[in-house]
């Protein structure tokens, strides 16, 4: 199984449109605080800014800069966001996810971190379902409703399928657990 390729890395774009219509000074402020930045200006589309962060691996810093300027750019008409290169369907589940990715990088143990915070999300929804892989809150059967598999091992090919389906198939540590 592969999960939004081999390597380890949190590549993250935040894209927003700039135009006079469209112009967020803040967002833009802290747009530019990101590790690269620049504005793709065609004379065929509308112009837009994207704040790069290469690789948010291992830098708490990076992620909370961009989780920031997430939070900013939801306010910001056509605004989006892409990891490892894919375009993802929402700004806020974004966030939602790559916080759960920040809070785990204090962490000694991602692996039961995750764990954790799977099980605190089975009890939030009352899922009695021991049967899925309990490995990330974003990916359970029964707690998100996504593709009913119950009691296949993490291993699955499905379990790919239902990862990137969840948008988060980025993630290191859901990519830690796969390999082992």
């Amino acid at each position: 199984m592969q999960l939004s390729g081999d390597e380890a890395v949190v590549d993250i774009k935040i894209h927003f449109p700039v135009s006079e219509e469209v112009f967020f000074p803040y967002v833009w402020g802290v747009a530019r605080l990101a590790p690269h930045f620049r504005v793709d200006d065609t004379s065929s589309r509308e112009a837009l800014a994207v704040a790069h962060f290469p690789d948010c691996t291992d830098s708490a810093d990076h992620v909370d800069l961009a989780l920031h300027l997430m939070e900013e750019s939801t306010r910001v008409p056509r605004a989006w966001v892409s990891i490892n290169g894919r375009c993802l369907s929402s700004i806020r589940a974004v966030r939602e996810r790559l916080q759960c990715y920040r809070a785990s990088l204090g962490m000694p143990n991602r692996e039961l971190y995750c764990d954790l915070k799977m099980k605190e999300q089975a009890a939030l929804v009352g899922c009695h379902d021991h049967g899925c892989a309990r490995s990330c809150q974003f990916v359970c059967d029964s707690c998100v409703r996504t593709v009913p598999v119950v009691g296949r091992p993490l291993k699955e090919p499905a379990f790919g399928l239902r990862a990137a389906m969840a948008e988060i198939d980025w993630c290191p540590g859901l990519k830690a657990m796969v390999r082992r």
